[in-house]
Order: structure tokens, then sequence, then C-alpha cells
């Protein structure tokens, strides 16, 4: 079986006599392993490792450097081909990961491709997205007709609130069981999320509806989602915003991608005001009964409990 050093991998001699490895998971210094680390990461490439292990003087040393680096995943068996840091990331997080309600795969993933995905909107985020979404080797249906939807997860993007459009993208995931990802500018503000997860989660229409109480000027918020009342819209460009809130919205398609669940935005909403970087991550609780992600199999205790975690 050929072994493959984790891309991500950083070995440092610190001193004569230390050796730093670390990448996301570890930081680890080895002392008096300088000479033996540098003759066993010499013989990884060779086409007999790790047999050829037992060739050297110092095999036995080399054998519990090999244990070592396998049991903290610096060795892998599979050559891995992206070498994008935050996926390399995401594996070796995967790897080390007690899998628990949240890493759970959700029972819709066996029919998603996670080569593709469907984005909705326009503005100047949405062009980021694609562009970067590309960028990425991801495969992109821009607007789809919801019977040309490829399967792979829902995208929404708007440089502005809009509530409405974004209800009919959420009906349109929890009919066809699809996860669906929401990413809005609310000014200088970018709001990301909920990951929608069709009968497993909360959805938009929740989130809506969850925000209102917390709202101080309900009227005014209200018309400013649902697009009423425009006697002059704002000419500013949002580039720099939609710069920002990419980054953070590529990442969570990266994360459900890598299916590291428990990093995605499932039942929170991220806001983040990209002046001065106050950030708050709020929860996203089930509406009883609600209008789109209500059914009669999502009010029995156990998919009721999960969906309020």
């Amino acid at each position: 079986m050929p072994y493959y050093l984790e891309p991500s991998l950083n070995v440092t001699v610190v001193s004569p006599t230390k050796v730093q490895l670390s990448n996301c998971a570890n930081e680890i210094t080895l002392e008096h392993q300088n000479v033996n680390l540098k003759d066993f990461l010499g013989l990884v490439d060779n086409p007999n490792f790790p047999a050829c292990l037992e060739e050297q003087s110092n095999s036995d040393v080399l054998n519990e450097i090999f244990k070592f680096f396998i049991a903290h995943h610096f060795l892998v068996c599979k050559a891995v081909e992206n070498h994008d840091a935050l996926s390399l990331d995401l594996q070796v997080q995967n790897k080390i990961t007690i899998p628990d309600y949240e890493t759970t795969y959700p029972k819709c993933m066996k029919n998603i491709d996670l080569n593709t995905v469907n984005v909705f909107g326009k503005g100047v985020l949405f062009a980021r997205v694609v562009k970067e979404l590309i960028n990425q080797s991801i495969q992109v249906f821009e607007n789809p007709e919801p019977d040309k939807m490829g399967s792979g997860i829902l995208l929404c993007c708007s440089d502005r609130p809009n509530a409405a459009f974004f209800k009919q993208i959420n009906a349109i995931a929890n009919k066809e069981k699809i996860p669906a990802l929401f990413a809005q500018l609310n000014s200088n503000t970018a709001v990301v999320g909920p990951l929608v997860v069709p009968d497993e989660t909360s959805c938009y229409s929740c989130y809506v509806h969850r925000a209102e109480p917390n709202i101080n000027f309900v009227e005014e918020a209200a018309a400013i989602q649902q697009n009423k009342g425009n006697l002059l819209a704002s000419k500013a460009v949002p580039s720099l915003y939609a710069l920002e809130t990419c980054f953070h919205v590529i990442s969570q398609i990266v994360k459900f991608q890598n299916r590291a669940f428990h990093l995605c935005l499932i039942n929170e909403v991220l806001e983040l005001n990209l002046l001065d970087y106050q950030l708050d991550i709020r929860p996203v609780i089930r509406v009883p009964r609600c209008e789109h992600c209500y059914s009669e199999k999502n009010a029995l205790p156990a998919t009721a409990v999960r969906a309020l975690i």
C-alpha cells in the first residue's frame, strides 16, 4: 500500500536537537530525532516504502516514527490532488473529530452532487460567488429553472435584503429535498446562513420568523426585506463588501462538500459587520408548523428535539 505525506504538514528544525511537526490539528516537537526524521522523510518516496525501513541500520527507530506519523495522520494512504489549504485542513479535522449529531451525514447526501452548485440571485455578490466557485473547479448552474436544476446544493445571493426571493428558493429546497445556503449583504453587514437541510433542520422562513421579535423597528425592517416603497435605491456598489462576504459563502460550500457539518451554519446564521468586524452567530430554531419545512415526520419527538438543539 503506498503512503503519502499529508500535504499541509510542516517539518521545522527548531534546534540541533529539536524538530517540530505541525498542521491544523497538531503542533508536536520531537527531541533528539533530527537525523532519524531526516532519514525517514527521505524514504517516504521510495517505491518500496515502508518495507524499505527494515533495510536501514536504524530500522527500529524509523518504524516507530512510521507508527507515529500514521497515528497523527501525517501519512495518508491516498494521494491528495487538491492542495487548497482549507480543504486540506478540513480533511485533517474530519479524521480527528469525534462524530456526534452535528457530524451525522444528512439523509439527503446520497442524492447530492458535491461537484455542482445551483446559484440563484443577481448583483455583485452573486457575480463574485459564481466566479470563485468556478475558480474552485465547481460546476455552476446560474438561476436554473426548478426542472433544470443540477442535483447540487442551492445557493441564494443578494446585494440587499430580499426575503421574498429567498423564501421562494427556500420553498424549492424543501420541496426538492436539496440543501440550500442563503447569503446577503445588508448595507455593511454580511448575513450568511442558515444552511438548510430539508426534513432535518430549520429553514430560511424559520429564520425570518425568529428574527422579527428582536427587531426594534419591525415595519421598517419588513419594508426593506420585502423591497417595498423604494423611492430611491442606493447607487453605491458593494464590491469590497461582496469580496469579504464571498469567502464566508465559499467556505461554507467547501465545508459542506468535505462533510465538515460541525463547521457548517446548520441551524445558525452568521452576521458580520464588515466595517468594525463585530461578529455574531445566531441560532435558528425551527418554527412549529413552518409553512416550508414542517411535515408530520418533523413533528416526531426525535426529529423535533434535534431541530431545537
